[in-house]
């Protein structure tokens, strides 16, 4: 009986497969991004580097777009998974509006995904809060809770302006070419707000 419900739980051979297949082409797609640029890269370039046929891709995603929104969500993810490891070892919730913009600004400015999505504000703020909210939440609800954070407009006004305020900087940055001192702005804003 073990066996059969472990048999069940576990994906078939035909799932597995399909998730390595799509592991390497994001794989890939995130090396080639890096070393020619998003805008370079071509589908038969991302199936090549993952050694896949060219019509897999089309199997996973409906097109370049869709893989670059997916590398975007995991990016944020990323972000995420650094900042909670940070406030793991923060008793003051203030310091997450201090300390989250310096890893989120750092983490996406060496993000090639990230320079595509600039170019597509919406996409980027409407990624970023869908897979940021419920870290936001958790984190911040104690603290606000605690009345040690008092977002201005309330939590879920700063949760749909955070990504705004996050792709301004970004943009000032990049155009800048002054990433400490738009990582500084963007914290002291965020701290404000």
């Amino acid at each position: 009986m073990a066996i059969e419900v472990a048999r069940q739980t576990q994906p078939g051979r035909v799932t597995r497969r399909r998730q390595r297949t799509r592991a390497a082409l994001l794989e890939a797609a995130a090396e080639l991004f890096e070393d020619k640029g998003l805008d370079a890269t071509t589908v038969t370039d991302i199936t090549s580097r993952a050694d896949v046929a060219y019509g897999s891709f089309y199997t996973h995603f409906i097109g370049m777009d869709e893989l670059v929104l997916e590398l975007a969500r995991q990016s944020i993810e990323r972000i995420i998974d650094g900042t909670r490891s940070i406030m793991a070892s923060v008793g003051d919730y203030r310091l997450l509006a201090g300390v989250g913009p310096r890893v989120i600004m750092r983490i996406f400015l060496r993000d090639p995904v990230v320079h595509w999505l600039l170019d597509r504000p919406h996409v980027f703020a409407a990624t970023f809060r869908t897979t940021a909210r419920p870290f936001m939440l958790a984190f911040e609800s104690q603290g606000i809770v605690e009345g040690q954070l008092i977002p201005a407009g309330g939590h879920d006004a700063w949760i749909r302006t955070l990504p705004w305020l996050l792709l301004s900087a970004l943009s000032d940055a990049t155009r800048e070419g002054d990433p400490a001192g738009c990582e500084e702005a963007f914290a002291r804003i965020s701290m404000r707000l």
